[in-house]
């Protein structure tokens, strides 16, 4: 048994007021104490996000380039005195075993001549398995395995869903985040907010299902990932900025975009005819001849500066709102938070992993009766709130159960709900609906 690392899944909360805004100037930028250095690359590199060094966020990094996870925030954080990224010159990443999205915390200038990439994984015939996500995002379900295990739904709170049809195969649908997806009604549900906090990524499309065949390759694309460049002086996009979902193989699903978000004093465009191009699309179209997959929900895209300047192509399109000084880079502790305590009596870690793997699972337990599921809240009014337990096997369709409040009140609750549960791998994400 295995939880999704989605530390405060689909919590709703109100807008937060802005503080005073700044004039122009400098910000201040929380955390940003340089010790990860200057980041210049001079080739095309893949950061390893594994390497990070686990501790407090706004520590300085022990070794300098590699950054630090904060399980509490969820997020691997590097503390740069500048970035410049060249023309020609392409940044991707390979995910942590978190899953966790990735900040930037620049107590200079940022320059994006070349490109950063957070894109969801897209599908391939030798590619037998889920799809991953881009860093932050969530991975696409799995294609059928004939008749012995059905497709699976996309994960993430937008995953798209995959309705088997007997005798006809499957009815499916996209990953979704700031927008639907395509399916119709097998399409995922929009998530998250415009403030983007906290910062996550896409949702993952459907895998498709047939009767007969094995072909666990027509897996949903991964989602978009997710990350937030906060710049001291001038963040300069003349390149490009992008975590699109990924397209799946064929007739699936494709994943959900990611996020962005950019905070600065100064936020540049391009000054020549071209433009700077800051991109969280859903997946479109398939790979594959003759193939047409399932259109991925758009991403989410926040601007914060001072002054904008310069050529800019966004998409999907948003307005930019001056920050307030110094700018907020996590959810206040006011923010409701929810977490699985336990499955079936067995205590669930503080840091899940989250991947269908039965070594690394997170919560393993042998009991052929209701396996007890126990969430606790923080911040949450038990009188009004609805607490969702999310389970999704490997294969096979998701399902959602209403947790019973237990005890407690706003400042912490104990909540639990049983469910039946065949043997297997499933994740388990938690949401809050408040009023």
């Amino acid at each position: 048994m295995s939880r999704m690392n989605y530390r405060m899944l689909g919590i709703l909360y109100a807008a937060i007021a802005a503080a005073s805004q700044p004039a122009a100037g400098q910000l201040t930028i929380p955390g940003a104490n340089g010790s990860d250095g200057a980041f210049s690359p001079i080739a095309n590199i893949a950061i390893d996000l594994a390497q990070a060094a686990t501790g407090v966020w706004d520590a300085s990094s022990p070794v300098s380039g590699k950054g630090i996870y904060d399980p509490d925030k969820w997020a691997v954080v590097f503390k740069y005195t500048s970035v410049s990224i060249p023309t020609n010159v392409t940044v991707t990443f390979l995910n942590h075993p978190s899953g966790a999205p990735v900040l930037w915390l620049v107590n200079g200038n940022v320059t994006i001549n070349g490109t950063i990439s957070l894109d969801g994984e897209e599908g391939a015939l030798t590619k037998q398995r889920a799809l991953r996500p881009g860093p932050g995002g969530f991975y696409g379900g799995i294609g059928s395995f004939g008749s012995i295990a059905p497709a699976a739904d996309g994960f993430g709170p937008g995953g798209g869903n995959s309705v088997r049809i007997p005798g006809s195969g499957s009815t499916l649908g996209a990953g979704s985040y700031g927008s639907l997806g395509s399916g119709g009604s097998t399409a995922g549900s929009t998530y998250g907010n415009d403030q983007l906090l906290p910062i996550i990524g896409g949702s993952g499309g459907a895998g498709r299902y047939y009767e007969t065949q094995d072909l666990r390759f027509y897996a949903g694309g991964g989602g978009g990932g997710a990350i937030l460049i906060a710049a001291r002086d001038t963040i300069m996009v003349s390149g490009k900025i992008h975590a699109d979902g990924g397209r799946s193989y064929c007739t699936a699903g494709n994943g959900s975009g990611g996020a962005i978000r950019l905070v600065a004093n100064r936020l540049a465009g391009a000054t020549t005819a071209t433009f700077g191009v800051i991109e969280t699309a859903g997946g479109i179209g398939s790979i594959g001849n003759n193939c047409s997959g399932f259109e991925g929900g758009l991403g989410r895209i926040r601007l914060e500066a001072v002054t904008v300047d310069g050529n800019l192509a966004i998409f999907p399109n948003t307005v930019n709102v001056p920050p307030p000084n110094p700018p907020l880079i996590w959810p206040p502790s006011s923010a409701p938070q929810a977490r699985v305590v336990s499955v079936a009596g067995v205590t669930a870690p503080d840091d899940p992993v989250g991947i269908f793997d039965t070594a690394q699972a997170d919560v393993v337990f042998d009991s052929t009766d209701p396996t007890s599921i126990v969430v606790e809240t923080t911040n949450v009014d038990p009188t009004f709130a609805v607490v969702h337990i999310n389970i999704e096997p490997e294969f096979g369709a998701r399902f959602s159960v209403v947790a019973s409040h237990v005890s407690g009140d706003y400042s912490l609750s104990t909540w639990s709900a049983d469910v039946s549960l065949t043997k297997g791998l499933y994740a388990v994400q938690v949401r809050v609906a408040l009023p």
